[in-house]
């Protein structure tokens, strides 16, 4: 386990643009490929990674290999000689493509393909997924004062039950670590007071839409907009997230209307390009476990901590040295009971939900996994968290979503306060 993983578990315990039919359905395909024959090489890896990315790799001694190459573009077009339709996403870590189609017909000849290891029925979009809701992008960035209500104002009993202020009074405020937040979207983070901060430094450094392929994250839902304020939220004497000076990113994996595993697909993307750019955590208030009619709901057999395709992102993400931070999932005592995968992986940090008295919220996932191992890990403040939008109004709201974000933001104080290159503490 890297040095950063146990100080984190020591805090808590010290404490193109496609322009589709308005009205033609979309069918989405997952399709696996056997192996990467044509595929770029590493020889050159600035071509498909930021020095970033490259230095956090060399930091903790993890090498290059082949996951790390693309899907075969030899493949890839082939595919594209037998049917019509759009490449939405590729995964070099899975090897595999999802693409939408207006016509299924044609599916039936990809399957006999001698390349192709799987194909994978993994959405429906009754009117067409891709719009043009916003720009497309297709390339591939003190002195103690702060340890009293008087500087967090509403954030203070959320920082003060993990002892957060003992980072951020010794300057560990998240500076140079990249943080990406995956959600359904952030509208208002770019007018929003509280995240002025942010937008003003030029802090946010990449945003991607992975459900419509393009850069616009701040036109609708505001879900992604709550969690990022527990971490960048940064109005001294009014609201302080946990890590106010960290890097943001903006990726919006989840579609909000409805759950299908192709969100898991989005995910893995995101995890993918948050890995190109270097990013030190991922914190995802998303998870899966019950897929709109006909696609099939997962059963507890499926949440072993690294079959589903959102765990096996999580896994990949870890050992690419990324701290991947994860909901337990809000299913606590109902049908279901259990985490949400990803918060099944058996690398990621799952997080529940606790009160200010340090007790279990009932609602909050439980675990085992299916595999027997223990989740959630650790638990944050997930009951009246004080979250913020657009206006100066505090909300006080509940859920793991809330407790998530948290972790994620105190995790990268804590990776740079032990970064080679900081002052001990």
């Amino acid at each position: 386990m890297p040095g950063w993983r146990r100080v984190l578990c020591g805090l808590i315990l010290f404490v193109s643009v496609f322009k589709a039919n308005a009205q033609t359905p979309q069918y989405a395909f997952r399709i696996g490929f056997k192996d990467k024959q044509g595929a770029p090489d590493l020889s050159n890896p600035l071509s498909l990674f930021s020095q970033r990315a490259l230095d956090r790799r060399s930091a903790q001694g993890i090498a290059l290999d082949s996951t790390d190459r693309p899907v075969s573009p030899v493949y890839v077009n082939d595919i594209f000689t037998t049917i019509s339709g759009k490449l939405h996403l590729t995964s070099r870590w899975q090897n595999q493509i999802v693409v939408l189609v207006t016509d299924t017909s044609t599916i039936a000849a990809v399957r006999s393909k001698p390349f192709v290891t799987k194909v994978e029925y993994v959405g429906y979009f009754s009117t067409g997924l891709y719009k043009q809701t916003g720009g497309d992008d297709t390339a591939g960035y003190m002195a103690k004062s702060t340890g009293s209500s008087a500087y967090y104002g509403t954030t203070y009993d959320q920082t003060k039950l993990v002892n957060g202020d003992y980072l951020h009074d010794r300057g560990y405020k998240g500076k140079g670590k990249l943080i990406v937040v995956m959600d359904e979207g952030f509208t208002g983070v770019n007018t929003g007071p509280v995240f002025d901060s942010l937008m003003k430094s030029g802090r946010l450094v990449d945003k991607r839409n992975f459900v419509y392929n393009n850069t616009d994250v701040f036109t609708s839902f505001n879900h992604g907009t709550g969690c990022l304020s527990t971490i960048a939220g940064n109005i001294p004497g009014t609201y302080v997230g946990s890590a106010p000076e960290a890097d943001i990113a903006l990726y919006v994996t989840e579609y909000a209307y409805g759950d299908m595993p192709i969100e898991m697909d989005q995910m893995l993307a995101g995890a993918e390009r948050a890995d190109s750019i270097g990013a030190d955590v991922i914190s995802a208030s998303i998870g899966y476990n019950t897929f709109l009619t006909p696609f099939t709901s997962l059963v507890y057999a499926d949440i072993d901590g690294k079959t589903t395709v959102a765990a096996r992102a999580a896994n990949m993400a870890t050992s690419k040295g990324i701290l991947f931070v994860i909901t337990a999932g809000n299913e606590g005592g109902g049908g279901w009971n259990y985490v949400l995968t990803p918060g099944d992986a058996d690398s990621a940090i799952t997080v529940g939900s606790a009160t200010l008295s340090r007790s279990g919220v009932s609602s909050s996932g439980n675990g085992p996994n299916a595999a027997g191992k223990v989740k959630p890990d650790v638990c944050m403040l997930g009951s009246n968290v004080s979250v913020m939008f657009t206006s100066m109004t505090t909300s006080y709201l509940g859920g793991t979503s809330y407790a998530t974000p948290q972790l994620a933001g105190w995790a990268a104080c804590l990776i740079q306060a032990t970064s080679t290159n900081a002052t001990p503490y």
